[in-house]
C-alpha cells in the first residue's frame, strides 16, 4: 500500500513539471500544493462517486493516453528521421538509475486483478487484458524511447523529455500540445494506481490487518469511503514530501520485495490449494 501510494507521488511529481510548461508558478511553492491538492481531491471525488464513474473515466483516459503517445511517437520519428547514435556505454551507477526507472514504468500490472471483485467476468477478461495490456505497452514504450532519443539531445538532462521532443521537432505549437496530452496520460495512470490503493487498504481491513472499518463500504455507492480518504491523504503527503528521484527508489525497492515475496509464495499455496484453477492460459 505504501509502495502505491508513493507510486502515485512520483507520477503527480512529474504531471507537475508538465504542467510547468503552461504556468510555470506550478512547479514549486504554494503553486505545487495547489496544483496537487486539486488532483488530489478531483481523483478521490470520481472514486467516491462510484465505481462504475470511475470505470467510465478511466476507460476514457486509457483510450486517449494510448492514441496520444502513439501520434507523438509516429510524429516524432517521422520528422526526425531514422538515423540513431547508440553513444559511448553508460557507467554501472547510471546504468544501474536507469533501471529503476525502468523497472518503475512496468509496474501496475496487478492494478486490474486487484479490482476484480468489481470487474464483469473477471475469469474470462482479466488473463486477456493484463497479457494485452503488456503487449501494447511495450510496444508503445519502445517507440517513445526510439522517438525521444532520435530528436532530443541530451535527453537525460530533460525535465520533460516528450514535451522538449515535440517542441524542437514540431514546434512551441507542437511542444504545448503534447505536454497537455501527457498531463492526461498521467491523469488516467494516477487515477488507475488510486483504485488499486484504495482497494489494497480495504482487503487489508477486511482480512483483520488492520481496523475492519477501513473496508467499510458506502451504503449507496458501494465504495470504501474510509480507505479512499487515507490513501488519499497518504498520496498528497507523498507527493508534497518527495521529490521524484526519491519516490522512484522507494516504490522501486519496496514493489520489488513484494513482487519476490508473491512468487515464492505462490507455489506454496498452490499446493496448499484443493480447488482446481479458475481458468488455464493454454
Amino acid at each position: 500500500w505504501v509502495s502505491r501510494a508513493v507510486a502515485f507521488a512520483a507520477v503527480c511529481g512529474l504531471l507537475v513539471e508538465y504542467a510547468g510548461f503552461f504556468v510555470e508558478p506550478v512547479t514549486q511553492g504554494s503553486g505545487r500544493v495547489a496544483l496537487v491538492g486539486l488532483v488530489v481531491g478531483g481523483i478521490t471525488a470520481l472514486l467516491l462517486a462510484g465505481i462504475r464513474q470511475t470505470a467510465w473515466v478511466s476507460t476514457a483516459l486509457a483510450v486517449a493516453k494510448v492514441a496520444l503517445l502513439a501520434a507523438f511517437a509516429l510524429a516524432a520519428i517521422l520528422f526526425a528521421g531514422t538515423s540513431l547514435d547508440v553513444g559511448p556505454a553508460p557507467s554501472l551507477a547510471n546504468f544501474t538509475t536507469t533501471m529503476s526507472v525502468v523497472l518503475f514504468a512496468f509496474f501496475g500490472l496487478e492494478n486490474g486483478p486487484i479490482a476484480s471483485g468489481e470487474t464483469a467476468s473477471p475469469q474470462r477478461n482479466l488473463p486477456f487484458a493484463i497479457l494485452a495490456s503488456i503487449a501494447i505497452v511495450t510496444a508503445l514504450y519502445l517507440m517513445v524511447q526510439y522517438a525521444c532519443i532520435v530528436t532530443l539531445p541530451g535527453l537525460s538532462q530533460s525535465r520533460r523529455p516528450i514535451a522538449d521532443a515535440a517542441t524542437l521537432t514540431l514546434g512551441l505549437s507542437g511542444g504545448q500540445f503534447v505536454s497537455a496530452g501527457a498531463i492526461v496520460i498521467m491523469l488516467g495512470t494516477l487515477l488507475t494506481q488510486m483504485v488499486g490503493t484504495t482497494r489494497v487498504l480495504m482487503a487489508m481491513g477486511q482480512q483483520g490487518q488492520l481496523p475492519s472499518a477501513i473496508a467499510g463500504l458506502h451504503p449507496v455507492r458501494r465504495v470504501p469511503v474510509l480507505a479512499t480518504v487515507i490513501s488519499a491523504a497518504m498520496a498528497l503527503a507523498a507527493t508534497l514530501l518527495s521529490t521524484f528521484t526519491s519516490a522512484i527508489a522507494i516504490t522501486v525497492a519496496t514493489r520489488v520485495f513484494v513482487y519476490a515475496a508473491v512468487c515464492l509464495a505462490l507455489p506454496v499455496l498452490r499446493a496448499r490449494r484443493q480447488a482446481p484453477s479458475p481458468f488455464r492460459l493454454s
